[in-house]
């Protein structure tokens, strides 16, 4: 086993079917890391088919995080990521070990890079939003006339 990385965060990201969960397998069996799914749909625990989810037998060597953590019934958020990820990230680190994120999802990699840009309520969101595309129509209407 190469020596450990306890401090540092690592990630294996990508595009579809490239090769990422057979990579950081690798990485964590050399580095001994544990595996935090960065995967918008790796996280469903009822997807198994299509979805390059590490298999039952990797999953029994070393500990991996957040793969089938919601059941399709569950919403997932850019927020719940963030906390869940950072909770994870900390639990791992505690242990003396290195975190390795794994996936194709963009937002859950941002979320959990910058989790305080995502820890407001969706409905503080959401508001948010609302009161831009209202500013957004009412500048619409105003130039256009429509």
């Amino acid at each position: 086993m190469i020596d450990a990385l306890p401090l540092r965060v690592l990630a294996v990201v990508g595009p579809t079917a490239t090769g990422k969960t057979a990579l950081a397998e690798a990485l964590a069996s050399a580095l001994g890391a544990e595996l935090i799914c960065a995967d918008s749909r790796q996280v469903f625990r009822e997807l198994e088919i299509g979805t390059g989810k590490p298999t039952a037998e990797a999953r029994a060597t070393r500990p991996h995080h957040l793969f089938d953590a919601l059941s399709l019934t569950q919403r997932p958020t850019a927020g719940w990521y963030a906390r869940a990820a950072a909770a994870t990230r900390d639990e791992i680190r505690a242990r003396g070990k290195t975190p390795l994120f794994v996936g194709g999802s963009g937002l859950y990699l941002r979320a959990a890079q910058q989790k305080s840009l995502f820890m407001g309520s969706d409905r503080i969101v959401r508001r948010s939003y609302n009161r831009i595309v209202c500013v957004a129509d009412h500048l619409k209407t105003a130039v256009t006339g429509v």
